[in-house]
């Protein structure tokens, strides 16, 4: 998972956006010309991409905690709990989607895919809260309130414009730091 913190912006956002938008477009364009479709391909397209941003997350926050001040109250182990669950709430969505679509039961769909999103909702904002801190605490080497870090925050919330100019900071960071290893 580190070495998702050695890649650029634009790798990174290629894995986690262009992939995927490039797959459906190829769905698009072949589905009605030959039998076969990506239906049975989707999901893992899907999982995949869940597991790469939830990686890169993971590793961010894990190795941000590492050169956190000694003052800081950002707890690692509530990080990771967050970011499991959230993962684990998304992931089933995904899975859940695909067994009632194959039993027919659409009406049931909504409801399937609703609830674990609105309870991920909190878990996935507790990971970038956590992330968006540490990152502005390890740039300033203090503590650091909501208002200080709301831009780093909101760059994560809105990942795809957001990860031009977090994933530079990380890198310059961790290499000031000598953090990582490769």
């Amino acid at each position: 998972m580190n070495r998702l913190l050695h890649i650029s912006a634009i790798q990174l956002c290629g894995l986690l956006v262009g992939i995927p938008i490039l797959l459906n477009i190829l769905d698009l364009i072949l589905s009605p010309s030959i039998d076969f479709s990506f239906y049975y391909v989707a999901p893992f397209i899907t999982l995949v991409s869940i597991a790469v941003f939830f990686g890169w997350l993971w590793a961010v926050g894990s190795n941000l905690t590492k050169i956190l001040p000694a003052d800081s109250t950002l707890q690692l182990p509530k990080f990771k709990g967050a970011l499991t669950i959230t993962f684990l709430l998304l992931a089933s969505t995904v899975l859940l989607q695909q067994i009632v679509q194959r039993e027919g039961q659409l009406n049931d769909l909504l409801l399937v895919t609703i609830l674990p999103q609105v309870l991920a909702i909190p878990f996935l904002l507790y990971s970038f809260y956590y992330i968006a801190k540490a990152l502005k605490t390890c740039e300033t080497n203090s503590e650091v309130t909501f208002s200080e870090f709301s831009g780093e925050f909101f760059m994560l919330l809105f990942f795809a414009i957001g990860v031009w100019f977090i994933q530079p900071r990380i890198n310059k960071l961790f290499e000031e730091k000598q953090v990582l290893s490769v």
